[in-house]
């Protein structure tokens, strides 16, 4: 992508990941465009997250929090993910945490 006229590579990492879904761009809704078109959006009261816990079978609780992420990518699609946090990574820097 470019950034102040400069082209600026980016990375997204998730940290424990307990799923993900992907939808090619022709499936995709306006839900799955807006407030995340090429930026991680955070879902708030996600229903996906609801169901992946009422399916957790281990005995243990979770100790971490399990959030929904969301980002759609122009002429690609929109990818979901459950998991503790994002990290963005841009050419040269260090991850910021989200």
């Amino acid at each position: 992508s470019e950034y102040m006229g400069e082209e600026v590579e980016r990375a997204i990492g998730f940290a424990l990941v307990r799923a993900y879904k992907y939808r090619a761009e022709s499936h995709c809704t306006a839900w799955h465009v807006d407030d995340c078109y090429e930026e991680v959006a955070q879902v708030p009261d996600s229903s996906w997250v609801r169901e992946l816990m009422a399916d957790y079978s281990h005995s243990k609780p979770l100790a971490r929090a399990v959030n929904h992420y969301i980002v759609f990518f122009g002429d690609d699609g929109c990818y979901e993910v459950a998991g503790e946090s994002a990290q963005f990574f841009e050419q040269g820097s260090d991850a910021q945490q989200s």
